[in-house]
């Protein structure tokens, strides 16, 4: 991966978790864990963790998706904001369920 895709993974990360702050409840703790630009700037993927995590905190922030776009795209200067696709980050979940096992065995 280029050093410029590094970068505006980086910049995306960090202004979508700005933005999002103001767009979901407080009882949510969502956290933007991985970006994934296309070479062509067009689309990024946004791995994301939310706690709670449910069904409705997801359906809510997919119908959210049309104003973090363009919040994001009000606060960074590229030629073209990538499209955003969330996805949830399930990484978490999958650790807690290694160290619930590693202690059943322990």
């Amino acid at each position: 991966m280029s050093r410029r895709i590094d970068q505006v993974n980086a910049l995306l990360g960090a202004e979508l978790g700005r933005v999002m702050v103001r767009l979901t409840p407080t009882t949510t703790v969502v956290t933007i864990t991985e970006v994934q630009t296309s070479s062509d700037l067009a689309h990024a993927t946004v791995w994301v963790s939310v706690l709670p995590d449910s069904d409705a905190v997801w359906n809510e922030l997919n119908k959210q998706l049309p104003e973090l776009q363009a919040g994001l795209a009000g606060r960074i200067e590229l030629k073209r904001t990538p499209k955003l696709q969330l996805k949830r980050d399930q990484s978490g979940e999958s650790v807690d369920r290694i160290n619930t096992l590693l202690g059943k065995s322990s």
